[in-house]
């Protein structure tokens, strides 16, 4: 029956020190990375990240690390997180962002600390559609 399968999970994990590419555009560099996907037969799924980009398109780099896994059901919805944060800070400037999952799936909150006081300077309310198409 289902209740075998349920218990099934898959899972991939990524980890590197470092990873470059050199374009015409300049240069990018992923430094210690570590991406954590797992995923069941039910459609659960917890996926968790972090590292570096430093580019010299942004002259600096961003850092990022989930603060608490990201989770959905990719049989429910629209697929994407419906819990999860998501910490972001700048070298350039000390700016930093937390990215909240919400539960329903679609939103999810940006809180902007502008100035890296690690005071929440403003908050946007957007989707993950949205985000993704940056």
């Amino acid at each position: 029956g289902r209740s075998g399968h349920n218990g099934c999970r898959v899972g991939e994990s990524i980890l590197g020190t470092r990873m470059s590419q050199n374009l015409s555009r300049g240069s990018d560099t992923l430094a210690n990375y570590n991406y954590n996907f797992q995923y069941n037969t039910s459609g659960a799924y917890s996926a968790s990240l972090q590292g570096a980009v430093a580019s010299t398109q942004i002259n600096g780099s961003v850092s990022f690390t989930t603060i608490t896994p990201f989770t959905g059901n990719d049989f429910i919805g629209t697929g994407e997180p419906t819990a999860g944060e998501l910490h972001i800070t700048t070298s350039a400037d000390s700016s930093q962002a937390w990215l909240t999952a919400q539960p329903d799936g679609i939103n999810v909150q940006v809180d902007i600390d502008s100035d890296g006081d690690n005071n929440i300077d403003s908050t946007v309310m957007t989707t993950w559609a949205e985000l993704e198409g940056l």
